[in-house]
C-alpha cells in the first residue's frame, strides 16, 4: 500500500497544490505542436473573475483536435457524468464517429453544472459546434438550447433512449405487452430493417402499447 501511495503521489501529487501544478503542467504540454499530426493540442481553464475558483476546463490531444475537425460536422456524442471528482465537477468526454464507423474521442471537459452557457462555450472551444451536425445527448434540459445556438440537430442518444424505454415498459401491467414493448424498442434502436419494414410502423405499435 505504501508503494502504491507513493506512486500515486508522484503521478498526481500528494496534496491539492501539487496536483494542480501537475494538472496545469500536463495541460500546457498538450498545447505543443505535434509533428506527427501537424496540429497543436488544446488546453484551457475557466475561472471566476472575483474568487479565482476553477469553473471548468477542457483539453484535446492533437489526434482529438483532428477528430473534431474532420468528423465533428457529422455527429457529436456528449453527456456529462455527475460527481466525477471530489469537487463535484461534471465530466464530459465528447466523441465522434470516424470513417470506419467507430467511436473516436474528441477531447474532454469538466464543468460545475450542465447548463447552457458552459456547454456552448465548451463545444465552441473543442470545435464541436458545426452547424447542421447532429448533437446526441441525454435528456438534460440544457441540450436543446445548446443545439439551437449552434444550429445543430439534437437527439437523445441510444443508451438513454434504451433506458427510458425500459422505464416506460416497467409500468405496463400486462407481461406480454411489456415484453413486446422491449422487443420493439430494441429493434428500433439497434437492428437493421428489411426493405419492407417501416420505422413509423414500430413507433405506432409502441405508442399503442404505451396507451397513447
Amino acid at each position: 500500500n505504501g508503494v502504491m501511495q507513493g506512486g500515486r503521489n508522484e503521478a498526481w501529487g500528494a496534496n491539492e497544490r501539487e496536483s494542480l501544478t501537475i494538472f496545469y503542467g500536463a495541460g500546457w504540454e498538450l498545447k505543443n505542436y505535434s509533428a506527427k499530426f501537424g496540429v497543436n493540442g488544446k488546453f484551457d481553464t475557466f475561472s471566476d473573475n472575483n474568487t479565482g475558483q476553477l469553473l471548468g476546463w477542457y483539453e484535446q490531444c492533437p489526434l482529438e483536435v483532428l477528430n473534431a475537425r474532420v468528423y465533428g460536422g457529422d455527429a457529436v456524442f456528449i453527456d456529462t457524468t455527475h460527481n466525477a471528482t471530489t469537487y463535484s465537477f461534471k465530466t464530459g468526454p465528447p466523441s465522434v464517429i470516424d470513417c470506419f464507423g467507430h467511436t473516436a474521442p474528441a477531447g474532454i471537459c469538466q464543468v460545475r453544472e450542465e447548463e447552457i452557457d458552459s456547454m456552448v462555450d465548451m463545444l465552441d472551444a473543442l470545435q464541436l459546434n458545426a452547424p447542421g451536425a447532429t448533437l446526441a445527448t441525454d435528456g438534460g434540459p440544457a441540450w436543446p438550447e445548446v443545439a439551437r445556438v449552434h444550429r445543430q440537430h439534437q437527439i437523445e442518444d441510444t443508451w438513454h433512449n434504451c433506458e427510458n424505454g425500459d422505464t416506460k415498459a416497467a409500468v405496463l401491467s400486462n407481461k406480454k405487452n411489456k415484453d413486446r414493448f422491449k422487443e420493439l424498442k430494441s429493434k428500433a434502436l439497434y437492428q437493421v430493417f428489411s426493405p419492407e419494414e417501416l420505422l413509423d410502423d414500430i413507433f405506432t405499435e409502441l405508442r399503442s402499447l404505451a396507451g397513447g
